[in-house]
């Protein structure tokens, strides 16, 4: 999938754009995380039917992410990433003329699709992109795109939501995509020969302790993000303050994990850290919920998000290293 390495300018302005789309995406898929439960709520779901908006989203986007790397070998990387964030931002514009719970997560269930694209096309292209001995800070300064977003998206969603009632918020959160897939027209095609063989397989044992950290953090991540509004609807503010930390906290995790990894020359040291920094802020963020102290909520998910950043940024940068350059696709 990967040829010559395009000269530095290039590759800058490459790493620009990419940055660039990641950013307006991931703002709207960040938007309406916690703000579509509500709206489930406000259509009468129950609590279970506003967790499982999240639980569709990430299904969908699971099983896409499956079929990814062929795509990319067939079509490249900018023809993913562009149909991934038309189908992430498109379906959202329909959320606000919805009116049963089946339909939103019917909705859910195609951005899902769309969100499984984009991960997997763009985090591939940054190793595309980047030679082997910088990945380690490409990666973090990819990660800081991600979580940037969610630094004054997850807030601001959930304050608008609260003022204005959930369109504003769902309508901007469809157009964010929108407006990142025009964007991401400027992208290389990185479009592999069409007599170009599959690659082989990554090795399973290998690649076993980064997918499992990477997925524990994140589960734990998608359940606190939707149900921390939910757990404690008296305390939107604070929510809102546990939210910022969480993400500010992730975004140093990620920074501080892409120069480490390069220093240790071993991807993959700093998960078994980031996870149980995750698992002490998810059991301080448990215990916040049933106290009226708002600095123990916001601590617990500066806690959880520190642990998360480290293992975002570890993982990709560890399979990355273990899948080389002709899996760079499968291990994304």
């Amino acid at each position: 999938m990967s040829g010559a390495r395009p000269d530095t300018s290039s590759v800058r302005a490459s790493f620009a754009t990419l940055t660039a789309v990641t950013v307006t995406m991931f703002a709207g898929f960040t938007l309406l995380l916690p703000v579509v439960p509500l709206q489930l709520v406000g259509l009468g779901g129950s609590a279970v039917a506003a967790a499982a908006a999240t639980t569709v989203f990430m299904l969908t986007t699971v099983l896409t992410q499956l079929g990814v790397p062929a795509l990319l070998r067939r079509r490249g990387h900018r023809w993913v990433i562009v149909v991934g964030g038309l189908l992430l931002g498109g379906p959202a514009l329909l959320y606000p003329g919805l009116g049963s719970v089946s339909a939103v997560l019917g909705v859910t269930a195609v951005r899902g699709c769309g969100f499984g694209l984009l991960t997997v096309a763009a985090g591939a292209l940054v190793a595309e992109l980047v030679p082997p001995r910088r990945l380690g800070r490409a990666t973090g300064i990819y990660g800081v795109a991600i979580g940037a977003p969610q630094l004054v998206t997850l807030p601001v969603g959930l304050a608008l939501a609260a003022q204005h009632g959930p369109t504003p918020v769902l309508l901007a959160g469809g157009v964010l995509p929108l407006v990142g897939a025009l964007v991401a027209l400027g992208l290389p095609a990185h479009t592999a020969p069409a007599a170009a063989p599959a690659p082989p397989r990554l090795p399973v044992p290998a690649v076993v302790a980064p997918v499992l950290a990477m997925v524990v953090v994140a589960v734990s991540f998608g359940a606190t993000v939707t149900n921390l509004a939910l757990a404690v609807p008296e305390r939107a503010g604070t929510v809102g303050v546990a939210l910022s930390a969480l993400t500010g906290a992730m975004l140093v995790g990620r920074v501080v994990a892409g120069p480490l990894a390069e220093r240790l020359g071993a991807p993959g040291r700093l998960l078994p850290a980031g996870v149980l920094l995750a698992a002490a802020g998810a059991a301080g963020l448990a215990l916040a919920v049933g106290s009226p102290s708002t600095s123990s909520l916001v601590l617990g998910a500066g806690v959880f998000g520190a642990g998360f950043g480290l293992v975002q940024t570890d993982s990709m940068v560890a399979m990355f290293a273990i899948a080389g350059p002709a899996r760079f696709g499968p291990a994304s």
